[in-house]
């Protein structure tokens, strides 16, 4: 019995030792036949590509990388597709972070700089844009000096931003240290960048510079550049820096890809603007790179932090039609020398739709043209005060459709500027103008985002509530100005003869001569309720549903109104006086030029259209994915009172000695016009605001517009600019016209 358990405890401390020698010579097997294998492998690749080759192999393993390919931005064309914004394609320079140290990175981007430089191309980015090398010592020999080139809050709030200087006002906080301060001295500013931010030179070497401070700026440009996009940067994401570079940068940059670790060349579709679109640069818009703001909007919809959007106008509007889709391409960068292949694969962009505009390009030149030249003739005229005629807008559009076919205002910008600014100092430095001018307003499309008086033109919609609403008969029309008279408790005075007076007028007359007696009756018999009822019906004082950014709806008179913008409880109460005051286009009226060309075409059609731009879209593959969007709201105006209304305004073009019956007196096409002349202020700084409304043919219209010059003269004088106008869509050849004069009594 125990010789028998002897044994088993034997074979049991026997039985671990055999277990772990078995185990131990499966090891040097498995050991054995890996070591085979990897000496074949090796000899397989000696015998096929050489000992040198094999070397290669192992030491450029890569990194792989993907790199996004923007898509073709669609093209923006007119109603006749003349192109006005396109998409080229280019080769593209990017640059990627390839791991190299600050030092040889500053290296590198200085050559990169110069060889741009070598091929025009002076690279400043978005850097100039805030911070630049003064325009006194741009010249190459003089003395450097830096300037900030936005005011002071802007620069603040610039260097507070904790996604770039993270730098901290002095006024906002009591622990500071020198280096962490807000610098509102471009020279402080630039040392910070050059020793402090962006290390390019070191302050404990003395005197010693490894630039200049010309050379030093320009890496800044470039490493601002890589600032902006620090996430996609340091994530692998190539920056783009200039997206059309020659092909002898390219070829240089290729076979010298040792200065220039992290330089990639891509295909990239640039934004290109036509001639044509400077004339109609507030409807075609802009396009810049994408804000935290947006990104958050856009980015569910797979945007990029670095996308470029539409900032405004139709860019912006027709932003989901004119955006494609981004393509993909895979790239290794190699850990020997940090240069780039291709890899197949990836995805190829697809290219955003055409945008097909109403605008018709010839009529919006010759718009521009014409109000710009009128503008410049006003400012001429030998006057004690000089007229300034600081701005102007204008509308121009189908009373049948809404189409619009001219748009904008002046001053206005050239849209080419904002994808040049980067590699165009003078391009940068108007963008700079655009963005900073508080005064003139070139950015701001005047034509739907400013409100002006209409002064005489609202004649024609008091008359329209005053028959419309039975208070005065069509056949009966008749109200007598006597040149001055007392009407609920203010005495007031005919403009062109406050002592005898035009006498009994009747509708036509009271259009053609503008006389506000007339219209003070008119209003006082229609009252305010019914005013403002019917130039709601047609559009003023509400906003028009125009597909294009930044419409505002300007102001319509009536008892609630002026209740809401008066302060003190005694001016909040209606009187007479405001009712004559409304009647004739001033008190609280206050409207854009597109609600003036809808509204007078509603009288021209009897119908309401909503104003629009856009004309159809077509996707990459012809196929037409939104059709032209007309909406018409038939009014119900009774016939006989539009007649009435547009034979008083028909005789204003064709009868008298007035500039605008001298230029339509023999127009082979019956016009209906109105002018008018708002006063603005009081006492000696009053000034005149000129303002002109039309349609042709009279009796069933195809063209309305819509004008006005801020700080001008009468309305009268600006005839000129719907008379160019019609003569460009009638295909009337302009006739001579008399030298622009004074007007020493007003027409209206």
């Amino acid at each position: 019995m125990t010789s028998s358990t002897s044994l088993n405890k034997v074979d049991k401390k026997d039985k671990k030792p055999k277990q772990q020698e078995g185990h131990g010579r499966f090891y040097i097997l498995l050991v054995l036949i890996v070591a085979m294998l990897l000496l074949i492998l090796g000899r397989t690749a000696q015998l096929q590509l050489g000992d040198d080759q094999v070397s290669g192999v192992i030491e450029s393993v890569g990194k792989r990388r993907q790199m996004t390919v923007p898509a073709a931005r669609g093209d923006i064309v007119d109603v006749n597709g003349v192109p006005l914004a396109f998409s080229e394609q280019t080769r593209a320079l990017y640059v990627a972070d390839s791991g190299i140290t600050t030092v040889r990175l500053d290296r590198m981007l200085l050559d990169l700089s110069d060889l741009l430089l070598e091929d025009g191309i002076v690279y400043r980015g978005n850097l100039a844009n805030y911070f630049d090398i003064s325009s006194g010592s741009q010249a190459e020999g003089a003395e450097t000096s830096f300037v900030f080139k936005r005011e002071a809050d802007d620069i603040r709030t610039w260097q507070t931003n904790r996604d770039l200087f993270a730098l901290i006002d002095p006024e906002k906080t009591t622990v500071l240290r020198q280096q962490q301060t807000v610098k509102m001295n471009p020279a402080e500013f630039f040392d910070f960048l050059l020793y402090d931010f962006f290390s390019i030179e070191d302050r404990q070497a003395g005197g010693s510079r490894r630039y200049t401070d010309r050379e030093a700026y320009r890496i800044m440009a470039l490493r601002y550049t890589l600032l902006e996009n620090n996430w996609l940067y340091r994530t692998g994401n190539p920056i783009l820096i200039v997206d059309d570079i020659s092909s002898r940068v390219e070829e240089i940059i290729n076979d010298q890809s040792y200065r220039f670790p992290g330089v990639i060349m891509e295909n990239h579709y640039a934004r290109r603007y036509s001639a044509y679109a400077d004339y109609a640069g507030h409807a075609i818009g802009y396009i810049g790179a994408i804000t935290s703001g947006e990104y958050e909007q856009l980015k569910r919809f797979d945007y990029r932090i670095d996308a470029m959007v539409g900032k405004s106008g139709i860019e912006l509007s027709a932003e989901r039609y004119l955006r494609g889709i981004d393509g993909i391409r895979p790239y290794l960068v190699f850990v020997d020398d940090e240069t780039q292949m291709p890899l197949e694969g990836g995805r190829l962009p697809q290219h955003g739709a055409e945008t097909r505009l109403t605008l018709d390009i010839d009529i919006q030149r010759v718009a521009v043209e014409s109000l710009g030249r009128q503008m410049e003739l006003l400012r001429a005229l030998p006057l004690e005060k000089p007229i300034t005629a600081k701005s102007g807008s204008y509308v121009v559009m189908n009373p049948q459709t809404g189409g619009i076919y001219a748009i904008g205002s002046l001053p206005d910008y050239k849209v080419s500027d904002f994808v040049n600014q980067s590699v165009d100092p003078s391009a940068a430095e108007r963008v700079n103008d655009y963005l900073t001018d508080n005064e003139t307003k070139p950015m701001l499309n005047r034509a739907i985002s400013e409100n002006y008086a209409p002064a005489s033109t609202f004649k024609v919609f008091t008359a329209l509530a005053s028959l419309e609403s039975g208070s005065t008969s069509v056949y009966d029309t008749y109200y007598n100005c006597v040149g001055t008279e007392d009407i609920g408790g203010w005495v007031w005075s005919c403009l062109q003869r406050p002592t005898s007076g035009h006498g009994a007028l009747n509708l036509t007359q009271g259009l053609t001569t503008s006389c506000n007696m007339y219209f003070y009756h008119m209003g006082m018999a229609t009252g305010i309720d019914n005013i403002s009822r019917y130039a709601k019906i047609v559009g003023l004082g509400e906003l028009s549903g125009i597909d294009l950014p930044g419409e505002v709806a300007g102001i319509r008179p009536s008892r609630e109104m002026k209740a809401l913008l008066r302060s003190l409880p005694e001016d909040k109460h209606w009187f007479q006086a405001d009712t004559c005051q409304t009647s004739i286009g001033q008190f609280d009226n206050s409207y854009t030029m597109l609600q003036l060309a809808r509204g007078v075409s509603a009288l021209g059609t009897n119908f309401l259209v909503r104003p629009h731009v856009i004309s159809e879209i077509i996707d990459s593959n012809g196929v037409t994915v939104r059709e032209e969007q007309i909406e018409r709201q038939p009014l119900g105006f009774e016939q006989i009172n539009l007649d009435a209304i547009r034979a008083g305004m028909v005789n204003l073009t064709s009868s008298g000695n007035g500039r605008t019956a001298k230029l339509f007196n023999d127009f082979p096409v019956s016009v209906a016009a109105k002018t008018g002349t708002a006063e603005i202020g009081y006492g000696d700084s009053a000034t005149l605001n000129a303002v002109f409304v039309a349609f042709a043919p009279a009796n069933d219209p195809e063209i309305a517009i819509a004008c006005m010059v801020e700080d001008s003269s009468y309305g009268d004088l600006i005839s000129d600019v719907a008379y160019y106008v019609f003569c460009e869509y009638f295909g009337v050849t302009p006739k001579e016209i008399e030298p622009l004069r004074p007007i020493t009594i007003s027409p209206g």
